[in-house]
């Protein structure tokens, strides 16, 4: 029983990423995703709804972009020359 219902949120799971993923040449980060959402939200005894998918998906990638160079950061740097 246990088993059918982690299939099931696994499959919701890849639902909701697939529909909002548009990285499409990008399938190394779609799995990592797929890997920590489903991390994240089976890891809790809540229901798993969309939106607690959603927000997972939201942090994955807030994690990966944390380094990434803002509008500002170029600016500024082509202000220092």
């Amino acid at each position: 029983m246990e088993d059918m219902m982690n299939d099931r949120i696994r499959e919701q799971i890849t639902w909701v990423i697939t529909d909002v993923w548009t990285l499409h040449d990008r399938q190394d980060l779609l799995d990592d995703c797929f890997v920590f959402v489903e991390d994240e939200v089976m890891g809790t005894f809540m229901p798993v709804t969309d939106s607690k998918i959603m927000k997972a998906v939201c942090k994955f990638l807030q994690m990966h972009c944390a380094d990434a160079i803002s509008s500002q950061n170029l600016e500024d740097m082509a202000n220092a020359h």
